[in-house]
């Protein structure tokens, strides 16, 4: 009898270990990612060549682009600024998804190939 119920416990500790690995990305919140906007590309890489910084670090020509419809909450998102490139990437985080943008010094969009 102990055996049936030690592989039961065993058998339900697997499931819930299935059941955890099969959601989705999520972010630090549980927030579900949009992978549409978020995947890397071989300029965004967080935690290696980026530097948290403000908007006030923000050259001027970027939160001038930024002032767009489409970026609307980039006043509260989270920007990096790549240590490496004059690369800056802003992170707004919206209720069901995170939007990822990033731009040259002067402003101008990058997109991803």
């Amino acid at each position: 009898m102990k055996k049936i119920n030690l592989v039961l416990a065993g058998a339900c500790c697997l499931c819930a270990l299935a059941l955890q690995a099969q959601d989705g990305p999520q972010t630090h919140d549980g927030l579900q990612k949009d992978t549409l906007s978020t995947q890397p590309s071989q300029n965004y890489r967080p935690g290696q060549d980026l530097i948290k910084i403000t908007s006030e670090d923000l050259p001027a020509a970027v939160r001038s682009a930024l002032h767009g419809s489409e970026y609307k909450g980039w006043e509260t998102a989270t920007i990096y600024r790549n240590s490496g490139s004059d690369m800056y990437v802003v992170e707004i985080e919206e209720v069901d998804r995170i939007k990822i943008f990033k731009f040259d010094a002067n402003g101008n969009p990058i997109k991803d190939n």
